[in-house]
């Protein structure tokens, strides 16, 4: 990236990241502890091993509204132009999410980390075009390895770095997303399609599971 200065404030952001996730982790593991709650490692359990399960789709819902509660005091931390918005993910969108990733060809045999890392969520757009595959070889060589920093551009047009916390036992991960401008409604429109077809994906599973057949005209 060409820009010292934005690249910086980039550094500076997945550092801040950082530094509040890790504090977050221990206001809920105190929280857990305090409510006597059994932790659990989503770095070993298996997606399909908890889409169903209950007790542990409830303990995914606590830590939302943990991090809700949390997240008006997160976002001022963060003094940049280029911050686009945090979210918390909605309980609903995480169990469709899991209920996609069981219908992929692994059938949800995957890590529940590797599903459930964006639980929050941040995004940047930086207003110069960003070169993905030096940004993200940039910071691999800033970072950890245990902090994770993928292109996650795709063939369709999606054009992203996106970077992920680590987290510890009975935690989850956060992602960043950092976007560019001129990729930004193309990323919009192409984020909304994919989470309609998921949807649907899902529908004409659960019809499947039924027995229903869906009628198609010619």
């Amino acid at each position: 990236m060409e820009d010292k200065m934005v690249k910086d404030s980039l550094i500076k952001l997945v550092n801040d990241i950082l530094e509040i996730h890790e504090n977050i982790e221990k206001s809920w593991l105190d929280y857990l502890n305090k409510e006597s709650i059994k932790t659990i490692n989503f770095n070993s359990v298996k997606v399909y091993e908890i889409s169903q399960d209950n007790e542990t789709l409830a303990y995914i819902r606590r830590y939302i509204n943990f991090i809700n509660k949390q997240a008006a005091l997160i976002t001022p931390c963060f003094d940049y132009s280029f911050l686009d918005r945090t979210r918390v993910k909605d309980p609903l969108s995480v169990k469709q999410k899991l209920e996609s990733y069981c219908n992929k060809k692994e059938k949800g045999r995957i890590k529940t980390h590797k599903c459930l890392n964006d639980l929050f969520g941040f995004r940047v757009v930086v207003d110069d075009p960003i070169d993905c595959e030096m940004l993200t070889k940039e910071l691999k060589e800033i970072f950890p390895s245990e902090i994770i920093i993928t292109n996650s551009s795709k063939l369709d047009g999606y054009k992203a770095v996106h970077v992920y916390t680590p987290a510890a036992n009975g935690h989850f991960k956060w992602e960043l997303q950092i976007w560019d401008r001129e990729s930004y409604d193309l990323n919009i429109s192409l984020h909304e399609s994919h989470k309609r077809k998921y949807i649907t994906d899902l529908k004409e599973a659960a019809r499947a599971e039924k027995g229903e057949v869906r009628n198609v005209h010619p």
